[in-house]
């Protein structure tokens, strides 16, 4: 035996134990990430403290792996408790973050949230997407701003506990939601676009359900608003599945508002209904009276396409308090449109007329194009009815382009085409105006059906 070798035994080294330690090893995980493994090679010491205890010619003690263990966890659970108390700071700091913040210029705004720690934390960001869902109807360019706020701070900021994949949903939430504002102001293409960026970061993200059933019932939205109400309709066929599953009676009754928007465009308002009544039952008033609302503007416009013209009239004034009470100018405007559909069904044309006309300013003034566009085509119907060719011509003429720069497939435009030139001529014969009638009847926003009179008269569901 060498020198060397008697010098290392008489300290306790052991040759064994050298051989027994496992090797450390990279080997990518299902995330592509390369955890470090440990491959045995033979018996594994229990611990440090077992090795530490043979070099100093003690015994080991039995439960030094157990103790090591507890001590692991205690830290785990001592970190997870740090990052709570740091999530609820930022929570309850968020609020007068978020104020000074909007205060600045809108690339300032940016700016800041990309340069300064202190504004890259899960809570302002959670405090922007809810104030945005809260005011996307009402003002729809602000919400816009703070989802992109939002999305910033997401990408931005550090991971919480570490994770990257929550940052990625928290992300994939905010173009979600800016998806959907884009949707409420008529750019529909856009919308389209940030929604499949969304849907790339929830792929990044932690694979939370709710998180995508959730972008989900907003991307049904638009594919209404696209005219593509079975699409629609076989997203929220997932969605519904999904929250009911969860067991969440409050987000169950949103989606089956929308299904029921959905089987409406496509021509089945019968079938609408009963899926109305049942989110109805689901909903609690006071916890959630927009969707009430909702629920019952819409039912008010599915019995008028039903053709149940008195039953919708009876339910009107009751729609109109609770609009007055809880509803903001957007679904003021939409009541105005629906009274007016229901005076047409009930033959009061002129009165119709008006209330058309004052719905139309507003949106209007309100910069919702595709709103103008859909009551021009009431509009225009409403004036061959009651013999005014030119005129008629002149409303297809102001929603032509706006339904082209929303989206309006080709086939519908040409339609629409068709018509105003009819109405260019000096005389107009009444199989013309009839024919003319029939088509408006078969235009919307896209080419779908839609009755002349109630239009897109119904709330698109909440959200």
């Amino acid at each position: 035996m060498s020198e060397r070798h008697r010098r290392r035994q008489s300290a306790g080294w052991s040759p064994r134990l050298v051989r027994s330690t496992p090797r450390r090893t990279r080997t990518a995980d299902a995330t592509g990430e390369a955890p470090v493994r440990l491959a045995a090679r033979g018996p594994r010491p229990a611990t440090v403290a077992e090795i530490s205890a043979v070099r100093g010619g003690g015994v080991p003690r039995r439960n030094a792996g157990v103790e090591t263990y507890e001590a692991a966890l205690a830290r785990a659970v001592e970190r997870a408790q740090r990052e709570a108390e740091a999530l609820e700071q930022s929570r309850a700091v968020a609020p007068a973050l978020a104020a000074n913040l909007l205060q600045l210029a809108p690339d300032q705004q940016l700016l800041k949230v990309r340069n300064h720690a202190r504004y890259q934390t899960w809570g302002l960001a959670e405090h922007l997407l809810e104030q945005a869902r809260s005011t996307w109807a009402d003002d729809a360019d602000r919400a816009e701003q703070q989802c992109r706020l939002a999305a910033e701070i997401a990408r931005s900021m550090v991971p919480v506990g570490g994770c990257s994949m929550l940052a990625a949903d928290l992300r994939g939430r905010a173009l979600g939601y800016r998806a959907n504002v884009l949707r409420i102001k008529g750019r529909l293409q856009e919308a389209g676009t940030l929604f499949a960026e969304a849907e790339r970061a929830l792929a990044e993200g932690s694979g939370d359900s709710l998180e995508h059933g959730q972008l989900l019932d907003l991307k049904a939205s638009l594919m209404v608003a696209l005219g593509e109400p079975r699409a629609a309709a076989d997203l929220l066929a997932q969605v519904i599945d999904l929250y009911e599953r969860c067991e969440d009676g409050v987000l169950l009754g949103r989606g089956l508002i929308k299904l029921a928007v959905a089987l409406r465009e496509l021509g089945e308002p019968e079938a609408a209904l009963p899926v109305l009544h049942r989110a109805a039952t689901l909903l609690d008033a006071d916890a959630e009276p927009r969707l009430q609302l909702c629920a019952l503007h819409n039912e008010v416009v599915f019995l008028l396409e039903c053709g149940q013209v008195d039953a919708a009239a009876e339910r009107l004034p009751a729609l109109r308090r609770r609009a007055l009470a809880i509803g903001n100018r957007h679904d003021l405007l939409r009541l105005r449109w629906l009274a007016g559909a229901v005076a047409r069904h009930q033959g009061q044309l002129l009165r119709a007329e008006a209330l058309w006309l004052e719905a139309r300013a507003g949106f209007l003034a309100a910069g919702l194009s595709v709103e103008v566009a859909q009551l021009g085509l009431d509009l225009a119907s409403l004036c061959l009815e009651l013999g005014r060719p030119a005129q008629a011509r002149a409303f297809i003429a102001e929603v032509r382009p706006l339904f082209a720069a929303a989206g309006m497939r080709r086939d519908a435009l040409a339609a629409l085409l068709l018509l105003e030139r009819t109405m260019a001529c000096e005389v107009v014969g009444k199989a013309a105006l009839k024919r003319a009638a029939r088509l408006l009847r078969e235009v919307g926003l896209t080419g779908f059906r839609r009755l002349p009179g109630a239009g897109s008269a119904a709330l698109p569901g909440p959200g």
